[in-house]
C-alpha cells in the first residue's frame, strides 16, 4: 500500500520545510524540528502502513513503541517550521510524503543496539547476562521472548540487531527499549523466523524452544486469538486512514492462516 490508498481528508500529516532536500539520502535521514525541543530529532523514511500496524498492537499488548505519524514535505517552502495539517486540506502533488517518529530517548538512560555488540545468533542467555542481578534476567527474559512472539504473530523478516535497542537505568538493570521497525512483516504466512535472538526453522525448533523457555509457550498461545486485520483497523482509525477495499481481503486472510500456523505450533 501507499499512503494515496489509505489516507482521508481527515487524515492529519506533520508539515516539515526541507530546503535541503536535493541533499537528503534517498531511504532515511534524521533532522530537527521542534524549536522548543531542538534536541529531539525526528527520524523520517518511506512510507509504509506496517509501522502503524505494529504499534496499534504493541499499545494492545501493553508493549512501549516507537509512535509514528505521517509526514509532508513541503520543498517549495523557504522557512523551517512546524504545522499540522490534514491531507485534504493541501494540493498533495507538491508534498513528499513519508512516515516519521521522534527520538523516544530518555535522556537518564544509557541505550545501544544489538549491532554494536559481537553476540551470535542463538544467544539469549548472553544477553541475559548483561543484567546485574537475578530479578533483572527474569524481566528481560520475559520481554525478549514478548518480543519474539509478537514478531511471529507478525511474520516479521528483519529483526536485525540494528532494530532491536536497550536501554541502561541509572541502577544498571536492562530492559527492551521500544520497539521500532516493522516495515518488514506480513508478507509471507511461513513459520519461518530468524531474529538476532533465536531462529526457528520447524515445529521441532519452536518445540525445543518451548522446553527451554516455558513462558514462550503462554506468550505465544494469546497471540493465537488476536485478529491482525481488527489491529489494522484499529491503528489506521486512530490516525484517521482507512484500509483499501482491495488489500481487506488479503488482510483477513492473512490474519486467518496466521493464527493457524500458531495453533499448529502449539500442538
Amino acid at each position: 500500500m501507499v499512503y494515496s490508498e489509505i489516507v482521508t481528508s481527515k487524515t492529519p500529516f506533520l508539515e516539515v520545510t526541507y530546503p535541503e532536500l536535493e541533499d537528503r539520502k534517498p531511504r532515511f535521514s534524521l533532522f530537527h524540528l521542534n524549536r522548543r525541543n531542538p534536541e529531539r530529532e525526528l527520524f523520517v523514511k518511506d512510507f509504509n502502513e506496517k509501522e502503524f500496524i505494529g504499534e496499534e498492537l504493541c499499545r494492545i499488548r501493553g508493549r512501549e513503541s516507537a509512535h509514528y505519524f505521517l509526514v509532508g514535505i513541503n520543498p517549495n517552502s523557504l522557512a523551517r517550521y512546524r504545522q499540522v495539517k490534514r491531507y485534504g486540506d493541501v494540493n498533495s502533488r507538491i508534498y513528499s510524503f513519508l512516515i516519521g517518529s521522534y527520538d523516544f530517548k530518555d535522556p537518564n538512560k544509557e541505550y545501544f543496539d544489538l549491532s554494536t555488540l559481537s553476540f551470535e545468533e542463538d544467544s539469549i542467555d548472553r544477553f541475559l547476562n548483561m543484567c546485574p542481578n537475578n530479578e533483572n534476567k527474569k524481566e528481560l527474559l520475559h520481554e525478549i521472548l514478548d518480543l519474539i512472539a509478537l514478531d511471529v504473530f507478525m511474520g516479521q523478516e528483519d529483526r536485525c540487531g540494528k532494530n532491536v535497542m536497550f536501554e541502561k537505568s541509572s541502577d544498571g538493570y536492562i530492559h527492551l527499549a521500544p520497539i521500532y521497525d516493522f516495515q518488514y512483516s506480513i508478507k509471507t504466512s511461513s513459520l519461518f523466523y530468524r531474529s538476532v535472538f533465536h531462529t526457528f526453522r520447524s515445529d521441532r525448533s519452536y518445540h525445543e524452544f518451548m522446553e527451554k523457555y516455558g513462558e514462550f509457550r503462554d506468550l505465544l498461545e494469546s497471540y493465537s486469538d488476536e485478529d491482525l486485520y481488527d489491529i489494522t483497523e484499529s491503528g489506521f482509525n486512530k490516525n484517521s486512514m482507512k484500509i483499501p477495499e482491495y488489500q481487506k481481503g488479503f488482510l483477513k486472510d492473512y490474519s486467518k492462516k496466521r493464527r493457524q500456523l500458531i495453533k499448529n505450533i502449539l500442538k
